[in-house]
């Protein structure tokens, strides 16, 4: 392989490694718009199962909605930190193969 084209293979892979590090943690990071999503998801679920089912008035006096907004709360915040372990998992799988192909480019750039 050439010379000029290991470096640019070299500089991409520095470029994906910062994008992939400056990715992680979406949840942590912006945890004001995921919690205001799962509110809002929460809501809509709640709200909107109870216009279709036949018997609205009765479990808004039984308080039905607040049980499926809880519900659908904990639903949404299970899959949502579900989600942050699982993508943490792959981002660390990404960096750690990238600094491998890093690594691997530098020595053949030296040698």
């Amino acid at each position: 392989m050439d010379e000029n084209l290991k470096e640019k293979r070299l500089y991409v892979l520095k470029l994906k490694l910062k994008k992939v590090q400056s990715q992680r943690g979406f949840f942590i990071k912006n945890f004001i718009k995921v919690l205001l999503s799962i509110i809002g998801i929460s809501l809509y679920v709640s709200f909107f199962t109870d216009i279709y089912s036949k018997q609205d008035m009765i479990n808004v006096t039984k308080g039905k909605i607040l049980y499926e907004l809880i519900f659908t709360s904990t639903l949404c915040v299970f899959f949502s930190v579900l989600a942050h372990f699982i993508w943490g998992i792959q981002d660390r799988m990404k960096i750690i193969k990238l600094k491998e192909e890093i690594d691997k480019l530098e020595k053949e750039i030296l040698s």
